[in-house]
């Protein structure tokens, strides 16, 4: 909650990508699932920048996710669907993990569920993303989910 909190102090001078790494971040170290109404609630302002970016196409959300709080996610932003099939390009590993970061794992989680340290992890997440064509986790999660 304290980094939500200077999360929005300290994106209030920033530009839109800048902001949109920023919670990217966020996300990246808590988990998507941990960024829910309580942490909304105590740092005001995090739901209207997470919004504004979503809206705007550049912070990438899961259709589960926003659909979690229609209050803060109101209309769909258009995303183009991955050049690629995941299913084709992924090793097995990559695939697994893949499908762990689909379901909103962060990387601790996503490596206490595979057995490999976070480091190994976050290389196979950066081998993921360019398989993919994706700058980001949330980015790959969004274009690969059907929508």
């Amino acid at each position: 909650i304290i980094e939500a909190n200077l999360l929005v102090l300290t994106s209030k001078t920033a530009v839109a990508s800048e902001q949109s790494r920023k919670v990217d971040a966020l996300i990246t170290r808590y988990g998507l699932l941990n960024i829910n109404r309580s942490v909304f609630d105590e740092a005001p302002g995090l739901a209207g920048l997470m919004n504004r970016l979503w809206s705007a196409g550049q912070l990438v959300l899961p259709d589960f996710y926003t659909g979690l709080f229609p209050a803060v996610f109101s209309t769909a932003p258009a995303s183009e669907p991955l050049d690629v099939d995941p299913g084709s390009v992924l090793t097995p590993k990559e695939s697994e993990i893949f499908e762990l970061l689909q379901s909103g794992m962060s990387n601790a989680q996503i490596s206490e569920s595979t057995g490999v340290s976070v480091t190994t992890t976050k290389w196979h997440l950066k081998n993921i993303y360019s398989k993919l064509g994706v700058s980001n986790r949330t980015e790959a999660v969004l274009r690969a989910t059907p929508r």
